[in-house]
């Protein structure tokens, strides 16, 4: 247990729900005998309603979304009595999600983005690494910094709240070191252009009932 007073932020991590297994880490992605997940059809809106009452008892100082498209962003805010305040997706150079920051900022939704690097470890679905990009470099070196320092900036200066990941020591002082800098408009252009696939697009849960991927955004 958590043994905690309150918890500030509770997310649904995604519109889609699973077969419950148990508590267990290796429970939370339930698969048949042929490897297929198992899927719940629990409506993310009954999610969201029982989440509304984890505000109401005091729980719970705000909830929101991860994963969801506007079209399910709306389905929320049709029934909510406690709006989202954050819809956790992934922003990367390559993948910007323009539109859906403009959505979200147009209903009071703040955005952050995870995957803020594009995954460059993860070449299985052909993402530009931006991080080694000699153009991002450059620009670094204007600034002083590093190309991660770069995208972090980047991604603040369109909107979002960025959350790299890293459990070693330097690379955190050096991701929260962003705020002494603003990129150009045309420096933002440049790492606009790194257009690529989704890094992330949860392949196993294509055929869920509510697969958020299936629409621009």
């Amino acid at each position: 247990m958590l043994d905690l007073g309150y918890i500030d932020l509770f997310l649904m991590h995604s519109p889609m729900g699973l077969k419950f297994s148990g508590y267990e880490y290796g429970d939370m992605q339930p698969t048949d005998a042929d490897g297929n997940m198992i899927f719940s059809d629990t409506d993310y809106v009954e999610t969201w309603k029982e989440m509304e009452k984890l505000v109401t008892s005091g729980k719970v100082r705000s909830i929101g979304l991860s994963n969801f498209n506007s079209e399910q962003i709306k389905r929320i805010l049709a029934v909510a009595t406690v709006k989202p305040v954050i819809n956790q997706v992934e922003v990367n150079p390559g993948y910007d999600q323009r539109k859906l920051i403009a959505f979200c900022k147009e209903h009071d939704i703040l955005v952050t983005a995870y995957g803020p690097m594009g995954r460059p470890h993860r070449t299985t679905y052909g993402n530009r690494n931006a991080l080694d990009d000699p153009k991002v470099l450059e620009i670094g070196q204007k600034y002083g910094k590093s190309g991660g320092q770069v995208i972090l900036r980047y991604l603040l200066d369109i909107g979002t709240i960025p959350i790299p990941y890293s459990t070693n020591d330097e690379r955190m002082r050096l991701n929260i070191d962003v705020c002494d800098f603003k990129l150009s408009d045309e420096e933002i252009e440049y790492l606009s252009s790194f257009h690529s696939a989704r890094t992330i697009p949860f392949l196993p849960l294509k055929s869920h009932q509510y697969y958020p991927f299936n629409i621009e955004f």
